[in-house]
């Protein structure tokens, strides 16, 4: 995952990866790295997609339910995002959406949070 991150920002190709039980591969698509993980699993229900990422949720006999949780927070601190795809009995696919640096400065400030620059604005009032 290191290397994904710290890869050429002119890379544009795809590297495949597998060891046996599942596949990763990386691109650089437009302003995103997109990073895939297969598996060939029993694959993630729809109704349990979105619960798979809540802390302490898992449906494994001996799963702690916390690395996906934390690595959607891992994630979406970084301005990103990881999806789930697959058929029920066919495996699932994660697809980890993380932005690419900016170069222009000015962009990225004007995409910030703004935050409150008093109390009496954070309370709502003038």
């Amino acid at each position: 995952f290191v290397q994904c991150l710290t890869m050429d920002r002119n890379m544009r190709s795809v590297r495949v990866k597998s060891d046996g039980h599942g596949v990763t591969s990386h691109e650089i698509s437009g302003v995103e790295l997109l990073i895939g993980i297969s598996d060939t699993g029993p694959g993630i229900p729809a109704e349990l997609r979105e619960k798979v990422f809540y802390p302490f949720f898992t449906t494994k006999q001996h799963g702690s339910g916390i690395g996906l949780a934390a690595a959607q927070k891992v994630a979406v601190s970084h301005g990103g995002i990881i999806e789930i795809s697959g058929e029920e009995g066919e495996g699932a696919t994660f697809l980890v959406r993380l932005p690419l640096a900016e170069s222009d400065v000015e962009a990225r400030l004007l995409r910030r949070p703004q935050h409150f620059t008093s109390w009496d604005a954070a309370r709502g009032g003038a």
